[in-house]
């Protein structure tokens, strides 16, 4: 955050695990809770799933990028997005993504590069942030 100049507003914490401890520490940020109530449309089985169906609808709509000169970041990006798939495709019911346990078995380690790009996805599903975030 001070490094590049960031406001604490601007940041969001995942809460899950040691996360919640770093939002206590680092007043001002938001904190993310995956398997918190969608925002909006009701249609996700949580906000987790919802932040990762705006993702892919932008990427698909090619209306966002990363830039990202190193190659072997790039593909470790690139695996990561390539293992998130809608759970129970076949079924109807609110959509969700396949759990990060198999994500962590399709790839052989934890999807954080996708996870950071997902929760990105909370600042364009809502500019009323502070209405849907425990602080």
């Amino acid at each position: 955050m001070n490094e590049y100049s960031v406001r604490s507003s601007h940041v969001v914490i995942d809460q899950d695990g040691v996360g919640g401890g770093v939002c206590d520490l680092l007043r001002g940020t938001k904190s993310f809770v995956n398997n918190g109530k969608p925002l909006m449309n009701q249609n996700f089985n949580n906000l987790k799933s919802q932040c990762f169906f705006k993702l892919a609808d932008l990427i698909n709509a090619n209306e966002i990028s990363v830039n990202c000169p190193d190659t072997r970041t790039q593909q470790l990006i690139v695996d990561e997005l390539s293992v998130i798939k809608r759970k129970d495709i076949d079924k109807d019911g609110k959509m969700q993504v396949i759990p990060k346990e198999k994500m962590k078995d399709l790839i052989g380690r934890s999807p954080d590069f996708a996870d950071a790009l997902m929760m990105r996805m909370f600042y364009e599903l809502n500019a009323n942030l502070g209405k849907y975030f425990v602080q």
